[in-house]
């Protein structure tokens, strides 16, 4: 009997040490882990390797999460991939801006969850 394929994650954060920790947290919950340290990087991998999901960091400097989210949505091999972003920002106006950069995102998204 084989086993069922594990599910798949592309972790995307411009901080080496939180790709290491989301890649043995996960592993270590059965996901299958690929991680990326950009924006750029990310929109490579997702269409040479599709995956279930992607844990999208916000702040990047090559392109915002938001950017990512948004070309994401313009590929047919991401299109409906549920997106999730991840963030340290803090602060009401960090959290309006987000919110509003997130709808803007949302639209195009068929999978997209309201963040608490």
């Amino acid at each position: 009997m084989s086993n069922p394929p594990k599910p798949s994650i592309l972790c995307v954060d411009d901080d080496a040490d939180l790709r290491d920790w989301m890649e043995a947290v996960l592993t270590g919950h059965g996901w299958e882990v690929v991680t990326v340290d950009g924006g750029r990087r990310a929109l490579e991998e997702a269409q040479k390797r599709p995956t279930d999901v992607i844990l999208l960091d916000v702040t990047m400097p090559d392109l915002d999460g938001y950017e990512v989210c948004a070309k994401f949505q313009e590929l047919k091999i991401t299109a409906s991939t549920p997106v999730i972003f991840a963030t340290s920002l803090g602060g009401a106006k960090a959290s309006a801006r987000s919110t509003t950069r997130w709808q803007t995102c949302a639209r195009t998204s068929s999978t997209a969850v309201q963040p608490g």
